[in-house]
């Protein structure tokens, strides 16, 4: 979130945490009071009902894809930091039927 505030072109719309939702950003985060000082943690729920153009995934290996799927169904470019996309062929570990027809580009390709 650091380096998103600090971005000309991007607006944070959102920042998400199931066990901090209504929470204030900075209450998780201090040194975010200053660039979101009225943001709240959103539930993923809240989160998955805004309108995006791009989100920014960090949730633990294979805990991501559910949320993938509903972001690309809705035409939402989705940055997954787990590690399912650092592997060659994601499809080969995760081996996730929903996976099928995703179009995934690993951060480091073989």
């Amino acid at each position: 979130m650091r380096i998103l505030a600090g971005h000309p072109n991007l607006e944070l719309t959102a920042a998400v945490s199931r066990s901090k939702a209504t929470q204030p950003v900075w209450t998780a985060h201090p040194h975010l009071r200053p660039d979101f000082p009225e943001m709240t943690f959103s539930t993923p729920e809240e989160a998955l009902s805004m309108e995006a153009d791009t989100a920014f995934l960090a949730l633990p290996h294979k805990a991501s894809w559910p949320a993938v799927k509903e972001y690309r169904d809705r035409g939402v470019k989705v940055a997954d930091l787990s590690a399912h996309l650092r592997l060659p062929d994601p499809r080969s570990v995760l081996g996730l039927e929903e996976t099928a027809g995703l179009e995934m580009k690993p951060v480091y390709p073989a």
